[in-house]
């Protein structure tokens, strides 16, 4: 399967000065879909309270509402940059960690990759290297165990804030971007 370039997509979108950084977990596991790709057809479907998607969550908490078109999403981009917030993920290739097909609902296989010490190394790496002195980082989690990865990644990233997707995407900012 091919992926697209996710660095080179974020890239384009990358802010001169981070002022917050969000980290997410991995590109979906399609592999067809990517926060900075902007879709063809974009417009969402389901209510705020019900889309878990990462551009939902995002775009809600800075913006109060979701882009209806295309052309609103990459304009939703632009105002990200323009407002110093940028996205990364713990790792650049879609990984499939939720499975309900498994018992424990978790793909434990993948998750030991998410967290090995050498995607560990790689992110501590990627996010010194984005930060400055005044950058907040935050986690956004996806799942409701959010304690196997707090504990981790509090050991690992002791300065930053950690949060579930949906108290962000429903906590929407006080100073919201205007567009």
């Amino acid at each position: 399967m091919e992926f697209f370039d996710y660095e080179n997509l974020a890239n384009n979108y990358k802010p001169s000065l981070i002022k917050i950084l969000l980290i997410g977990e991995a590109p979906p596991p399609s592999g067809k879909k990517y926060f900075y790709k902007v879709p063809e057809n974009y417009f969402p479907s389901k209510s705020i309270e019900n889309d878990t998607s990462l551009p939902g969550t995002i775009f809600n908490h800075y913006f109060g509402k979701r882009p209806n078109n295309s052309l609103e999403y990459e304009n939703f981009l632009e105002q990200l940059k323009e407002n110093g917030i940028f996205l990364i993920d713990m790792i650049n290739e879609p990984l499939k960690i939720r499975d309900r097909k498994l018992d424990n609902g978790i793909n434990m296989t993948n998750l030991e990759k998410l967290f090995s010490d050498h995607n560990l190394r790689n992110l501590k790496n990627k996010v010194n290297k984005l930060k400055n002195e005044e950058t907040i980082s935050i986690f956004l989690f996806a799942r409701n165990y959010k304690k196997i990865y707090k504990d981790i990644l509090k050991d690992n990233f002791p300065d930053s804030e950690f949060i579930r997707w949906i108290d962000f995407r429903l906590n929407i900012t006080e100073e919201i971007i205007n567009i």
